[in-house]
Parts: C-alpha cells; structure tokens; sequence
C-alpha cells in the first residue's frame, strides 16, 4: 500500500508540493504566535513575581516609557538627590525601598563580555528584589571586588573572575531569570559602582551639571505593605518632589495588552492560513475523485476491497497532512528563533522563552489537528472511492 501511495504522489509532483506548502504556512504561523504568546505570558508572570517593587520611582525628567525604563537592556543617565529614599522610607505604608544607581553600558572594549550589559549600583547588603532573585546570597553582603550578573549575561558563570571597566570581579552569584532589564545587568556595591562612574570620562559631564555620583541615586524600587495602599503612597512620593512613580503592575499589564493586539493580528493571518490549506484540501479531495476514478477501477477490478481503497485515499491524505504539519513545525521553529533573537537583543518586552511541556503540547495539538483536518477531508475521496463501480470506470476509459 505505501508503494502504492508513493507512486500516487510521485506522479503528481505539483500537486503535492502545493499541499505541503499549504498546511506549513498555515501550521508555521500558528505554531509561532503560540510560542511568541506563550513567552509574553510567562515573561510577565515571571517578571511580575519576581520584580518585588510595587512602585518604581524615578526623576521626573525621564523621557523614556516606563517601559523602557522597567524593561531595556541600556541604562538610563539620570539621577536624582540620594536622600529621597530616606524620605520615601518614613511615608507611612512603606515596607521597603531599594535605590539603584546606574553608570553605563558596558561592551567588548572595556568587559570580559561577549555582549553590551548595564552596570548597576546596589546595596551591599543583598535582600529585597535581589534577595528574591539569589537566594543563596540573601542577607550577605557583597565584597567590594565581587558583583552579581543577570540571568542572560553571556559569559556570566558563578565564581568566575572577569574585568570590568580596568578592574578585577568575580561573579558571586548569577540572577534568576526575569525578563526584565535586570537580565542583562551586571550588579555590583553601589560604592563602588559610584567610584567608576566618577572615574568615567563618559559621565564626566552628569557630574558637573549634578554633583558628585555619592549623593545621587538613578531609581528607587518601593514596596508597600498593603495593595491598597498603593494610591496613597503614590500620592505622598510625588510631593517630596519632581519626582515620576509607576506601579509597575500597570507596566506589565500595558505590554501585556499591547503584545496582544499584536498576537490577534497573527492569529487572524494564521486562521486565513489555515483556512486557506483547509479550503484547498478538501477542493483536491472533490477533485481527486473525478480524476483518479479509472485508477481506483482498475484497482477495483484487479480485486482491490472497497475498505483496501479507502485506506489507500486515507493514508495518501495522512502522508500529506503529517509531512507539511512537520514541515511547518520546522518552518515556524525557525521563526521563533529569528523573533527570539531580536527579542533578547533589544529586551523591550518581559519575555521568557515557554517551557518545553508548553513546546510539545502546542506541536502535538498543531499536528493533531491539521492531520485531523486532512483525514476529513480525504473522507469524501475515500468515501466515493469506496463506490467505485470497476465496469463503469472501464467503460468510460478512464483507466491510464
């Protein structure tokens, strides 16, 4: 039977590259908004979680979204007056508050990296967000020559000694993933981060117009007691002074919709994909039977059973569904790593690639389903090869 069908197939080479191509496109494009959506979620799961702030604080003269500001690999150079933690700290509903400082993006020319990361300055002692984030370290306190790296930093392995900016580190801990900014980020004492970016000729011209970098802080993370308390927090931050406070649930959300919008576009050309191979499979079927009439005849005549043709129909149509359902999973893995790769290059969005049960279920389900739809649609051929009468094939000479 499959030298049967293989020769069926051989001698219709159009025919059924035209079949494959359609059942890829329409599988490549589901299977890679599936994957797309599925990091999106997970990302913001994760990185909602796994954030810890309630709050995000920064000066008021940032013209970035918070967003970008919450999210992207490169670090924003503002700053803000050092003693406005304290005064965050005493507003009432306040449990913690964590300042960060940012310097500059690091490269090739001045790191032991094989990418650009950010530099960030934090408290020694290491708790809150970071604590969350390496357990292992929590309540320690970091040495002066030690520094922390985000999940994603290429090179970053634990215990590892590595130059930044002219001096000697070595990697104390490696991040959890997040699928924010923090992901590409180098951690180290926020003293000494302050001592390198005095240092810095790049930033030399920050600390003319504000001051010196120990009396300045780029952001602070806030988190409240209560949920509730959110609103009113919020309020008593933004009169301490020019001051810009997002609750970073709204940030994740915000992508969250945007992302969204965008996935239901795909979608929508993904099912007029699917419509389009599904329209076509079951138009060849209707054709195949006018066609192929004379050859199931002679089948018939040689002494074929009717159940032996339809089996011969069904599993033409099962070779041809599953080989461009595979054909598609392939298409669209390769899709997703292109969008993966500019995902991670740029780190706009929190995004975290989904999990391998998450992988598998939406290939199985895609492949399920589009060989579902090709074994429907062959039911018509097979149904009408089953009543191929062999006498009146012959007599009409359509046997080839």
């Amino acid at each position: 039977m499959l030298y049967l069908v293989w020769q069926s197939l051989n001698r219709r080479p159009f025919q059924c590259v035209a079949a494959l191509l359609g059942i890829a496109v329409g599988v490549a494009i589901l299977m890679t908004v599936f994957l797309l959506y599925q990091g999106v979620e997970e990302g913001t799961r994760v990185g909602k979680s796994r954030m810890g702030a309630d709050l995000l604080v920064l000066p008021a003269n940032v013209d970035v979204e918070p967003g970008q500001a919450l999210f992207a690999g490169a670090p924003l150079n503002v700053y803000m007056p050092k003693h406005l933690a304290d005064e965050v700290k005493k507003i009432p509903g306040v449990r913690t508050v964590e300042g960060r400082f940012f310097t500059q993006t690091l490269n090739q020319q001045c790191c032991s990296f094989e990418e650009v990361t950010r530099l960030v300055g934090i408290e020694p002692k290491i708790g809150g967000v970071i604590g969350a984030l390496v357990p292992e370290l929590q309540a320690k306190e970091l040495a002066p020559d030690e520094i922390l790296v985000g999940g994603s930093v290429v090179g970053g392995n634990k215990n590892s000694r590595i130059f930044v900016l002219g001096q000697m580190f070595k990697i104390a801990g490696v991040l959890e993933t997040t699928g924010t900014g923090l992901d590409k980020s180098i951690l180290m004492s926020i003293d000494i981060a302050k001592e390198l970016a005095r240092n810095s000729k790049a930033l030399r011209s920050y600390w003319e117009q504000q001051g010196s970098p120990e009396n300045l802080l780029s952001e602070l993370l806030v988190e409240v007691e209560n949920p509730r308390q959110i609103e009113a927090v919020t309020e008593a931050i933004q009169v301490l002074g020019p001051l810009r406070v997002v609750q970073t649930s709204e940030v994740f959300l915000n992508v969250k919709k945007q992302m969204q919008l965008i996935f239901i576009l795909l979608t929508g050309s993904g099912l007029l994909a699917v419509l389009s191979s599904t329209v076509h499979l079951f138009a060849r079927s209707a054709s195949v039977t006018w066609e192929r009439k004379g050859e199931w005849g002679l089948y018939r005549a040689l002494g074929a059973s009717r159940l032996y043709l339809i089996g011969l129909v069904l599993l033409e149509s099962l070779l041809l569904s599953l080989g461009g359902a595979i054909l598609g999973v392939g298409l669209g893995g390769y899709i997703y790593e292109l969008t993966l790769s500019l995902i991670q290059s740029y780190q706009g969005i929190p995004f975290l690639p989904p999990s391998i049960s998450s992988i598998l279920f939406g290939v199985v389900s895609t492949v399920a389903f589009f060989t579902g739809v090709g074994l429907l649609a062959s039911s018509l051929a097979a149904n009408a090869a089953g009543k191929i009468q062999p006498s009146l094939a012959m007599a009409k000479s359509d046997i080839q």
